[in-house]
Protein backbone atom coordinates (compact mmCIF):
# COMPACT_ATOMS: atom_id res chain seq x y z
CA UNK A 1 0.00 0.00 0.00
CA UNK A 2 1.41 3.53 -0.80
CA UNK A 3 -0.01 6.60 1.45
CA UNK A 4 0.98 10.47 0.61
CA UNK A 5 1.86 12.61 3.54
CA UNK A 6 2.83 15.89 3.57
CA UNK A 7 5.58 17.87 6.42
CA UNK A 8 6.30 21.36 6.88
CA UNK A 9 9.75 21.78 8.04
CA UNK A 10 11.92 25.36 8.29
CA UNK A 11 9.31 26.78 5.52
CA UNK A 12 9.95 23.83 3.15
CA UNK A 13 7.33 21.47 2.22
CA UNK A 14 7.85 18.06 1.73
CA UNK A 15 5.34 14.95 0.16
CA UNK A 16 6.70 11.68 1.47
CA UNK A 17 5.03 8.31 0.26
CA UNK A 18 4.88 5.64 2.19
CA UNK A 19 5.08 2.15 0.82
CA UNK A 20 3.30 -0.39 3.26
CA UNK A 21 5.51 -3.60 2.90
CA UNK A 22 2.65 -5.48 5.12
CA UNK A 23 0.99 -7.24 2.40
CA UNK A 24 4.34 -8.08 0.57
CA UNK A 25 5.70 -11.84 0.89
CA UNK A 26 9.24 -12.43 1.70
CA UNK A 27 11.19 -11.57 -1.31
CA UNK A 28 8.39 -9.66 -3.17
CA UNK A 29 8.54 -6.43 -4.82
CA UNK A 30 5.69 -3.96 -4.88
CA UNK A 31 5.01 -4.98 -8.65
CA UNK A 32 4.84 -8.66 -7.75
CA UNK A 33 2.50 -8.88 -4.89
CA UNK A 34 0.03 -11.73 -5.33
CA UNK A 35 -3.37 -10.32 -5.77
CA UNK A 36 -4.17 -11.59 -2.74
CA UNK A 37 -2.59 -10.34 0.60
CA UNK A 38 -0.78 -12.84 2.87
CA UNK A 39 -2.17 -13.66 6.17
CA UNK A 40 -0.24 -12.06 9.46
CA UNK A 41 -0.62 -11.40 12.94
CA UNK A 42 -2.80 -8.78 13.76
CA UNK A 43 -0.73 -8.55 17.23
CA UNK A 44 2.30 -7.31 15.22
CA UNK A 45 2.53 -3.80 15.27
CA UNK A 46 2.51 -2.33 11.76
CA UNK A 47 5.94 -1.66 10.55
CA UNK A 48 7.00 1.87 9.44
CA UNK A 49 9.42 3.48 6.89
CA UNK A 50 10.87 6.97 6.95
CA UNK A 51 9.27 8.77 4.01
CA UNK A 52 10.78 9.97 1.04
CA UNK A 53 11.02 12.57 -0.10
CA UNK A 54 9.85 12.97 -4.07
CA UNK A 55 9.47 16.72 -4.66
CA UNK A 56 10.21 19.89 -2.97
CA UNK A 57 9.03 23.21 -4.63
CA UNK A 58 9.65 26.53 -3.08
CA UNK A 59 7.17 28.90 -2.52
CA UNK A 60 6.81 32.15 -4.94
CA UNK A 61 6.88 34.26 -2.00
CA UNK A 62 10.06 32.60 -0.22
CA UNK A 63 11.83 35.53 0.42
CA UNK A 64 15.80 33.91 -0.21
CA UNK A 65 16.54 30.79 -2.12
CA UNK A 66 17.36 27.57 -0.13
CA UNK A 67 18.68 24.43 -0.97
CA UNK A 68 15.68 21.70 0.03
CA UNK A 69 16.61 19.75 2.88
CA UNK A 70 16.78 16.24 1.85
CA UNK A 71 15.57 13.22 4.56
CA UNK A 72 17.56 10.22 3.76
CA UNK A 73 15.22 7.86 2.47
CA UNK A 74 15.20 3.84 1.23
CA UNK A 75 14.20 3.95 -2.79
CA UNK A 76 10.85 3.20 -3.86
CA UNK A 77 9.68 0.67 -5.75
CA UNK A 78 8.73 1.44 -9.32
CA UNK A 79 5.33 1.78 -10.81
CA UNK A 80 3.78 1.53 -14.42
CA UNK A 81 0.76 3.36 -15.59
CA UNK A 82 -1.65 2.23 -18.70
CA UNK A 83 -1.96 4.31 -21.63
CA UNK A 84 -4.95 5.41 -22.86
CA UNK A 85 -5.72 4.40 -26.29
CA UNK A 86 -6.86 7.36 -29.00
CA UNK A 87 -8.42 6.99 -32.38
CA UNK A 88 -6.85 7.18 -35.55
CA UNK A 89 -3.33 6.84 -33.43
CA UNK A 90 -0.54 4.19 -32.54
CA UNK A 91 0.54 4.31 -29.33
CA UNK A 92 4.51 4.00 -28.47
CA UNK A 93 4.30 1.39 -25.48
CA UNK A 94 2.12 0.71 -23.15
CA UNK A 95 2.11 0.22 -19.64
CA UNK A 96 4.65 3.16 -19.24
CA UNK A 97 6.42 3.60 -16.21
CA UNK A 98 6.41 6.33 -13.65
CA UNK A 99 7.84 9.25 -14.30
CA UNK A 100 7.76 8.66 -18.22
CA UNK A 101 5.05 9.10 -20.78
CA UNK A 102 4.06 7.87 -23.90
CA UNK A 103 3.94 8.44 -27.51
CA UNK A 104 1.16 8.84 -29.71
CA UNK A 105 1.72 9.02 -33.16
CA UNK A 106 -1.49 9.65 -35.67
CA UNK A 107 -2.12 7.40 -38.57
CA UNK A 108 -1.55 8.31 -42.26
CA UNK A 109 -4.11 10.78 -42.97
CA UNK A 110 -4.61 12.61 -39.48
CA UNK A 111 -2.37 15.07 -37.65
CA UNK A 112 -2.51 16.23 -33.81
CA UNK A 113 -5.28 18.59 -33.33
CA UNK A 114 -4.46 22.71 -32.79
CA UNK A 115 -0.66 21.52 -34.82
CA UNK A 116 -0.50 23.95 -37.35
CA UNK A 117 0.88 23.27 -39.82
CA UNK A 118 -1.15 20.27 -39.90
CA UNK A 119 1.37 17.14 -40.25
CA UNK A 120 0.26 13.88 -41.07
CA UNK A 121 1.54 11.22 -39.18
CA UNK A 122 2.93 13.77 -36.65
CA UNK A 123 3.29 12.31 -33.16
CA UNK A 124 2.93 13.62 -29.05
CA UNK A 125 3.37 12.74 -25.78
CA UNK A 126 0.73 11.65 -23.65
CA UNK A 127 0.53 12.96 -20.00
CA UNK A 128 3.24 11.30 -17.20
CA UNK A 129 3.15 8.46 -15.51
CA UNK A 130 1.95 9.48 -11.92
CA UNK A 131 2.57 7.38 -8.74
CA UNK A 132 -1.46 6.87 -8.77
CA UNK A 133 -0.74 4.20 -11.07
CA UNK A 134 -3.96 6.12 -12.94
CA UNK A 135 -4.04 5.48 -16.84
CA UNK A 136 -1.89 8.27 -18.64
CA UNK A 137 -3.83 9.89 -21.45
CA UNK A 138 -3.37 11.92 -24.83
CA UNK A 139 -3.54 15.57 -24.22
CA UNK A 140 -4.62 16.23 -27.62
CA UNK A 141 -6.54 14.06 -30.93
CA UNK A 142 -5.60 12.69 -33.96
CA UNK A 143 -7.73 15.26 -36.69
CA UNK A 144 -7.82 14.03 -40.31
CA UNK A 145 -5.61 16.59 -42.59
CA UNK A 146 -7.98 17.83 -44.99
CA UNK A 147 -7.54 20.31 -47.89
CA UNK A 148 -8.96 23.38 -49.28
CA UNK A 149 -9.58 22.85 -53.06
CA UNK A 150 -9.21 25.44 -55.41
CA UNK A 151 -12.14 27.46 -57.34
CA UNK A 152 -11.48 27.89 -61.10
CA UNK A 153 -13.42 29.63 -63.86
CA UNK A 154 -16.57 27.99 -65.67
CA UNK A 155 -16.35 25.29 -63.26
CA UNK A 156 -18.18 23.71 -60.42
CA UNK A 157 -15.93 21.57 -57.22
CA UNK A 158 -17.71 18.37 -55.97
CA UNK A 159 -16.48 20.53 -52.55
CA UNK A 160 -14.41 23.11 -51.63
CA UNK A 161 -12.47 20.66 -49.21
CA UNK A 162 -10.72 17.17 -49.80
CA UNK A 163 -9.71 14.55 -47.01
CA UNK A 164 -6.05 12.93 -46.72
CA UNK A 165 -5.47 11.00 -50.12
CA UNK A 166 -8.58 12.28 -51.72
CA UNK A 167 -9.14 14.10 -55.38
CA UNK A 168 -12.42 17.01 -55.73
CA UNK A 169 -14.14 16.61 -58.76
CA UNK A 170 -14.85 19.60 -61.42
CA UNK A 171 -17.22 19.67 -63.47
CA UNK A 172 -17.13 22.00 -66.74
CA UNK A 173 -19.95 24.26 -67.05
CA UNK A 174 -22.54 24.51 -70.01
CA UNK A 175 -21.23 25.42 -72.61
CA UNK A 176 -17.26 24.27 -71.60
CA UNK A 177 -15.52 21.22 -71.69
CA UNK A 178 -11.94 20.25 -70.22
CA UNK A 179 -9.17 21.89 -72.23
CA UNK A 180 -7.70 19.55 -74.68
CA UNK A 181 -11.02 17.98 -74.89
CA UNK A 182 -14.46 18.69 -76.28
CA UNK A 183 -16.34 16.73 -73.89
CA UNK A 184 -18.93 18.95 -73.30
CA UNK A 185 -19.89 19.41 -69.31
CA UNK A 186 -17.00 16.87 -68.80
CA UNK A 187 -14.49 16.27 -65.25
CA UNK A 188 -11.59 16.21 -64.69
CA UNK A 189 -9.70 16.23 -61.23
CA UNK A 190 -7.76 18.17 -58.46
CA UNK A 191 -4.44 17.20 -56.77
CA UNK A 192 -4.17 14.70 -54.43
CA UNK A 193 -4.88 16.22 -50.95
CA UNK A 194 -1.15 15.68 -48.63
CA UNK A 195 -0.20 15.21 -45.34
CA UNK A 196 0.44 18.96 -45.37
CA UNK A 197 -2.84 19.79 -45.72
CA UNK A 198 -2.04 22.37 -48.37
CA UNK A 199 -4.53 24.01 -50.98
CA UNK A 200 -4.93 21.72 -54.22
CA UNK A 201 -4.97 22.71 -57.50
CA UNK A 202 -7.10 21.79 -60.60
CA UNK A 203 -4.94 19.94 -62.94
CA UNK A 204 -6.94 21.26 -65.62
CA UNK A 205 -9.14 24.06 -67.12
CA UNK A 206 -12.77 24.60 -68.56
CA UNK A 207 -12.52 26.08 -72.04
CA UNK A 208 -15.62 27.35 -74.26
CA UNK A 209 -16.65 24.56 -76.67
CA UNK A 210 -19.10 24.88 -79.55
CA UNK A 211 -22.55 22.63 -79.91
CA UNK A 212 -22.07 21.18 -83.63
CA UNK A 213 -26.40 21.46 -84.63
CA UNK A 214 -26.78 17.84 -86.48
CA UNK A 215 -28.23 17.06 -90.04
CA UNK A 216 -30.55 14.55 -90.81
CA UNK A 217 -28.75 11.36 -92.77
CA UNK A 218 -25.66 11.91 -91.34
CA UNK A 219 -23.43 10.88 -88.00
CA UNK A 220 -21.18 13.57 -86.43
CA UNK A 221 -17.57 13.12 -85.28
CA UNK A 222 -18.41 15.06 -82.22
CA UNK A 223 -20.84 16.88 -80.45
CA UNK A 224 -18.77 19.63 -79.59
CA UNK A 225 -15.91 21.25 -81.01
CA UNK A 226 -13.14 23.23 -79.47
CA UNK A 227 -13.07 27.32 -80.61
CA UNK A 228 -11.62 27.52 -84.28
CA UNK A 229 -12.26 24.01 -85.08
CA UNK A 230 -14.69 22.20 -86.83
CA UNK A 231 -17.02 19.26 -87.11
CA UNK A 232 -17.29 16.42 -89.64
CA UNK A 233 -20.46 15.04 -90.89
CA UNK A 234 -20.16 11.52 -92.81
CA UNK A 235 -23.49 11.03 -94.64
CA UNK A 236 -25.28 7.74 -94.01
CA UNK A 237 -25.69 5.02 -96.59
CA UNK A 238 -26.95 5.55 -100.28
CA UNK A 239 -26.57 9.16 -98.98
CA UNK A 240 -24.16 11.93 -100.38
CA UNK A 241 -23.07 15.41 -100.25
CA UNK A 242 -25.26 18.06 -101.93
CA UNK A 243 -22.31 20.06 -102.16
CA UNK A 244 -18.17 20.07 -101.67
CA UNK A 245 -15.59 17.61 -102.50
CA UNK A 246 -17.51 14.81 -101.86
CA UNK A 247 -20.81 15.92 -103.69
CA UNK A 248 -22.60 12.63 -104.71
CA UNK A 249 -20.15 10.63 -103.31
CA UNK A 250 -21.49 7.65 -101.32
CA UNK A 251 -21.13 7.93 -97.60
CA UNK A 252 -18.73 11.27 -98.29
CA UNK A 253 -17.90 13.81 -95.55
CA UNK A 254 -18.29 17.52 -95.15
CA UNK A 255 -17.27 20.29 -92.72
CA UNK A 256 -19.61 22.26 -90.37
CA UNK A 257 -18.78 26.12 -90.01
CA UNK A 258 -15.79 26.83 -87.35
CA UNK A 259 -16.31 27.13 -83.36
CA UNK A 260 -15.94 31.31 -82.98
CA UNK A 261 -14.89 32.53 -79.22
CA UNK A 262 -18.65 33.69 -78.80
CA UNK A 263 -19.50 29.95 -78.27
CA UNK A 264 -22.32 30.00 -80.93
CA UNK A 265 -23.28 26.57 -82.39
CA UNK A 266 -21.81 25.51 -85.50
CA UNK A 267 -23.88 24.30 -88.27
CA UNK A 268 -23.34 22.42 -91.41
CA UNK A 269 -21.94 23.41 -94.59
CA UNK A 270 -24.27 21.61 -96.99
CA UNK A 271 -26.84 18.63 -96.30
CA UNK A 272 -26.86 14.50 -97.38
CA UNK A 273 -29.18 13.29 -99.78
CA UNK A 274 -30.10 10.44 -101.53
CA UNK A 275 -27.12 9.72 -104.26
CA UNK A 276 -28.49 10.06 -107.71
CA UNK A 277 -27.46 8.99 -111.12
CA UNK A 278 -27.82 10.80 -114.58
CA UNK A 279 -29.64 9.31 -116.93
CA UNK A 280 -28.54 8.93 -120.43
CA UNK A 281 -30.42 10.29 -123.23
CA UNK A 282 -31.60 7.72 -126.15
CA UNK A 283 -32.76 8.96 -129.58
CA UNK A 284 -36.81 8.84 -130.31
CA UNK A 285 -37.45 8.83 -126.35
CA UNK A 286 -38.78 10.73 -123.28
CA UNK A 287 -37.22 10.44 -120.47
CA UNK A 288 -38.75 10.70 -117.29
CA UNK A 289 -38.09 12.60 -115.03
CA UNK A 290 -37.49 15.28 -116.89
CA UNK A 291 -34.69 16.41 -115.18
CA UNK A 292 -32.89 12.99 -116.06
CA UNK A 293 -31.76 12.17 -112.75
CA UNK A 294 -33.07 9.58 -110.57
CA UNK A 295 -32.05 8.81 -107.25
CA UNK A 296 -30.45 5.54 -105.56
CA UNK A 297 -33.03 2.04 -106.20
CA UNK A 298 -35.13 4.02 -108.23
CA UNK A 299 -34.96 3.86 -112.22
CA UNK A 300 -35.84 6.00 -115.17
CA UNK A 301 -39.03 5.71 -117.61
CA UNK A 302 -38.16 6.03 -121.33
CA UNK A 303 -41.40 6.66 -123.99
CA UNK A 304 -41.11 6.50 -127.12
CA UNK A 305 -42.04 9.08 -129.66
CA UNK A 306 -44.51 8.85 -132.24
CA UNK A 307 -44.07 6.32 -135.19
CA UNK A 308 -41.17 4.68 -132.88
CA UNK A 309 -41.74 1.94 -130.58
CA UNK A 310 -39.90 -0.19 -127.98
CA UNK A 311 -37.36 -2.64 -129.49
CA UNK A 312 -37.88 -5.51 -127.74
CA UNK A 313 -40.87 -8.04 -129.29
CA UNK A 314 -44.12 -6.86 -129.64
CA UNK A 315 -43.38 -2.84 -128.88
CA UNK A 316 -46.00 -0.68 -129.57
CA UNK A 317 -46.24 2.76 -131.28
CA UNK A 318 -45.13 5.23 -128.08
CA UNK A 319 -44.27 2.18 -126.02
CA UNK A 320 -42.55 2.59 -122.44
CA UNK A 321 -39.77 0.35 -121.22
CA UNK A 322 -37.13 0.91 -118.06
CA UNK A 323 -33.56 2.05 -117.76
CA UNK A 324 -31.67 0.37 -115.24
CA UNK A 325 -32.09 0.67 -110.96
CA UNK A 326 -29.47 3.81 -109.81
CA UNK A 327 -26.68 2.06 -107.61
CA UNK A 328 -25.16 4.36 -104.95
CA UNK A 329 -21.78 4.29 -106.95
CA UNK A 330 -23.60 7.01 -108.76
CA UNK A 331 -22.92 5.49 -112.12
CA UNK A 332 -25.21 7.05 -115.63
CA UNK A 333 -27.75 4.61 -115.92
CA UNK A 334 -28.91 3.76 -119.50
CA UNK A 335 -31.57 0.78 -120.86
CA UNK A 336 -30.80 -2.48 -122.93
CA UNK A 337 -33.53 -1.42 -125.31
CA UNK A 338 -34.16 1.32 -128.24
CA UNK A 339 -37.18 3.23 -129.75
CA UNK A 340 -36.90 2.09 -133.54
CA UNK A 341 -39.09 3.18 -135.83
CA UNK A 342 -42.83 1.44 -136.45
CA UNK A 343 -42.66 -0.57 -139.17
CA UNK A 344 -45.21 -2.27 -141.17
CA UNK A 345 -44.91 -5.67 -143.00
CA UNK A 346 -46.58 -6.34 -146.38
CA UNK A 347 -47.71 -9.44 -147.00
CA UNK A 348 -46.93 -11.45 -150.26
CA UNK A 349 -49.52 -12.03 -152.86
CA UNK A 350 -49.59 -14.69 -155.57
CA UNK A 351 -48.03 -14.01 -158.70
CA UNK A 352 -46.54 -10.61 -157.98
CA UNK A 353 -43.38 -8.93 -156.42
CA UNK A 354 -43.86 -6.29 -153.67
CA UNK A 355 -41.61 -3.37 -153.11
CA UNK A 356 -40.55 -2.72 -149.98
CA UNK A 357 -41.20 -6.22 -147.53
CA UNK A 358 -41.24 -3.76 -144.66
CA UNK A 359 -42.66 -0.26 -144.69
CA UNK A 360 -42.34 2.63 -142.10
CA UNK A 361 -45.04 4.72 -141.26
CA UNK A 362 -46.88 6.26 -143.58
CA UNK A 363 -45.05 4.44 -147.06
CA UNK A 364 -46.80 1.97 -149.37
CA UNK A 365 -45.57 -1.30 -150.87
CA UNK A 366 -45.74 -1.29 -154.93
CA UNK A 367 -46.84 -4.95 -156.03
CA UNK A 368 -46.13 -5.75 -159.24
CA UNK A 369 -48.12 -9.04 -160.97
CA UNK A 370 -45.65 -11.94 -162.44
CA UNK A 371 -45.24 -11.86 -166.58
CA UNK A 372 -48.86 -13.27 -167.64
CA UNK A 373 -50.87 -11.60 -164.79
CA UNK A 374 -52.63 -8.96 -164.56
CA UNK A 375 -53.86 -6.95 -161.44
CA UNK A 376 -57.51 -7.72 -160.47
CA UNK A 377 -58.11 -3.92 -160.17
CA UNK A 378 -56.86 -3.49 -164.00
CA UNK A 379 -53.68 -1.60 -164.96
CA UNK A 380 -53.04 -4.99 -167.77
CA UNK A 381 -49.98 -7.68 -167.93
CA UNK A 382 -47.46 -6.96 -165.42
CA UNK A 383 -49.89 -4.45 -163.77
CA UNK A 384 -48.70 -2.53 -160.50
CA UNK A 385 -50.68 -0.95 -157.57
CA UNK A 386 -50.51 0.00 -154.35
CA UNK A 387 -51.14 -1.54 -150.84
CA UNK A 388 -52.95 0.28 -148.19
CA UNK A 389 -50.22 3.19 -146.12
CA UNK A 390 -48.38 1.61 -142.72
CA UNK A 391 -49.94 3.11 -139.83
CA UNK A 392 -48.54 4.11 -136.10
CA UNK A 393 -50.40 0.32 -134.89
CA UNK A 394 -47.45 -1.15 -137.38
CA UNK A 395 -49.99 -3.68 -138.70
CA UNK A 396 -49.39 -5.04 -141.80
CA UNK A 397 -50.98 -3.27 -144.28
CA UNK A 398 -53.92 -4.47 -146.49
CA UNK A 399 -53.71 -5.65 -150.55
CA UNK A 400 -56.41 -3.75 -152.24
CA UNK A 401 -55.97 -6.26 -155.49
CA UNK A 402 -54.74 -10.04 -156.49
CA UNK A 403 -52.58 -10.77 -159.77
CA UNK A 404 -54.54 -13.24 -162.26
CA UNK A 405 -53.91 -14.91 -165.24
CA UNK A 406 -54.46 -12.79 -168.50
CA UNK A 407 -56.69 -14.68 -170.65
CA UNK A 408 -58.22 -14.24 -173.88
CA UNK A 409 -61.66 -16.20 -173.80
CA UNK A 410 -62.60 -19.12 -175.46
CA UNK A 411 -60.71 -19.43 -179.21
CA UNK A 412 -63.00 -17.44 -181.89
CA UNK A 413 -64.72 -20.23 -184.68
CA UNK A 414 -62.94 -20.42 -187.95
CA UNK A 415 -64.39 -21.40 -191.07
CA UNK A 416 -63.36 -24.78 -192.41
CA UNK A 417 -61.67 -25.20 -189.23
CA UNK A 418 -61.77 -26.75 -185.37
CA UNK A 419 -60.12 -25.37 -182.46
CA UNK A 420 -58.00 -27.58 -180.35
CA UNK A 421 -59.35 -25.99 -177.08
CA UNK A 422 -62.58 -27.02 -177.77
CA UNK A 423 -64.50 -24.03 -176.11
CA UNK A 424 -62.12 -24.14 -173.26
CA UNK A 425 -60.68 -20.14 -172.07
CA UNK A 426 -57.32 -19.51 -173.05
CA UNK A 427 -55.20 -18.13 -171.11
CA UNK A 428 -51.38 -16.35 -172.30
CA UNK A 429 -49.31 -17.07 -173.35
CA UNK A 430 -50.85 -20.34 -174.59
CA UNK A 431 -51.72 -20.75 -178.42
CA UNK A 432 -54.96 -22.29 -179.50
CA UNK A 433 -54.12 -24.45 -183.11
CA UNK A 434 -56.81 -24.86 -185.65
CA UNK A 435 -56.98 -27.83 -187.93
CA UNK A 436 -59.14 -27.41 -191.22
CA UNK A 437 -62.40 -29.85 -191.96
CA UNK A 438 -62.26 -31.98 -194.85
CA UNK A 439 -61.52 -30.87 -198.59
CA UNK A 440 -59.79 -27.82 -196.78
CA UNK A 441 -56.70 -26.67 -196.60
CA UNK A 442 -54.58 -23.57 -194.97
CA UNK A 443 -55.35 -21.14 -197.70
CA UNK A 444 -56.15 -24.22 -199.66
CA UNK A 445 -53.11 -26.19 -199.78
CA UNK A 446 -53.11 -29.41 -200.79
CA UNK A 447 -52.15 -31.88 -198.86
CA UNK A 448 -48.43 -32.40 -198.01
CA UNK A 449 -47.51 -29.46 -199.98
CA UNK A 450 -46.36 -28.08 -196.19
CA UNK A 451 -45.76 -29.97 -193.28
CA UNK A 452 -48.83 -27.89 -191.56
CA UNK A 453 -50.50 -27.82 -194.94
CA UNK A 454 -54.12 -28.54 -193.03
CA UNK A 455 -53.56 -26.35 -189.40
CA UNK A 456 -52.48 -23.64 -187.75
CA UNK A 457 -52.47 -21.54 -184.65
CA UNK A 458 -53.63 -18.12 -182.70
CA UNK A 459 -51.87 -17.30 -179.81
CA UNK A 460 -53.72 -15.44 -176.44
CA UNK A 461 -51.18 -12.49 -176.04
CA UNK A 462 -50.45 -10.77 -173.25
CA UNK A 463 -52.82 -8.05 -173.91
CA UNK A 464 -55.65 -10.14 -173.10
CA UNK A 465 -56.48 -10.38 -177.56
CA UNK A 466 -55.79 -13.06 -179.66
CA UNK A 467 -53.55 -12.45 -182.14
CA UNK A 468 -54.72 -12.45 -185.71
CA UNK A 469 -53.60 -14.42 -187.99
CA UNK A 470 -53.68 -14.07 -191.86
CA UNK A 471 -54.06 -17.86 -192.09
CA UNK A 472 -57.90 -19.89 -192.44
CA UNK A 473 -58.95 -23.17 -194.05
CA UNK A 474 -60.39 -22.97 -197.61
CA UNK A 475 -61.15 -26.11 -200.20
CA UNK A 476 -57.96 -27.35 -202.07
CA UNK A 477 -58.29 -26.62 -205.56
CA UNK A 478 -56.87 -29.20 -207.89
CA UNK A 479 -54.42 -28.53 -211.20
CA UNK A 480 -55.89 -30.41 -214.36
CA UNK A 481 -52.86 -29.80 -215.89
CA UNK A 482 -51.02 -31.98 -212.57
CA UNK A 483 -52.86 -34.77 -213.20
CA UNK A 484 -54.98 -36.73 -211.26
CA UNK A 485 -54.67 -35.81 -207.83
CA UNK A 486 -55.34 -37.45 -204.41
CA UNK A 487 -57.71 -35.50 -202.49
CA UNK A 488 -58.16 -36.77 -198.71
CA UNK A 489 -57.13 -40.21 -200.42
CA UNK A 490 -59.60 -40.13 -203.55
CA UNK A 491 -58.08 -40.01 -206.97
CA UNK A 492 -59.72 -37.26 -209.11
CA UNK A 493 -59.91 -37.58 -212.61
CA UNK A 494 -57.91 -34.92 -215.11
CA UNK A 495 -59.51 -31.92 -215.82
CA UNK A 496 -62.03 -32.42 -212.88
CA UNK A 497 -62.21 -29.30 -209.84
CA UNK A 498 -62.39 -29.80 -206.52
CA UNK A 499 -66.22 -28.31 -206.91
CA UNK A 500 -66.72 -31.05 -209.27
CA UNK A 501 -65.82 -33.72 -206.86
CA UNK A 502 -68.70 -33.05 -204.45
CA UNK A 503 -66.52 -31.52 -201.91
Amino acid sequence: MIRFMTSHVGGVFFLFSIISLDNLACGQTPSSAPSQPPTRNPTSPPTTRSPTPFRTQRPTNSPTTRAPTRIPTRAPTDSTCAVAPLDSASISSSPVRQGRTATYTCDSGYSPSGLSPVQSGASFSSSICSVTGAAVTAPQTCVQVTCGVQSIANADRSSGTVVFGNRATYTCRTGYAPLGTTSHMGSFVSQQCGGAGAQVAATSSCVRVCSVTTSTDSSLSAAFVSIGDTATYTCNNNYAPDSGPDENSNRGTFLSTVCQSSGSDVTPTTTCRLVECAVQDLANAVETPSTRVVTVGSRATYTCINNYRPSYSGGQNRGTFQSATCQNNGNDVSSGFRCIPVTCTAPTLAFASRTPATLDVGENATYTCNQYYEPSSGGGHQGSFLSSACLSDGNDVSVPATCSRVTCGVAPTRVNATASTAGATVVAPNVVTYTCTANNGVDGSARGSTPEWNTYTMACQTTGVFETVGEQCSVIECDNAAGPQEIYGLPVPAGTTAAGTGY
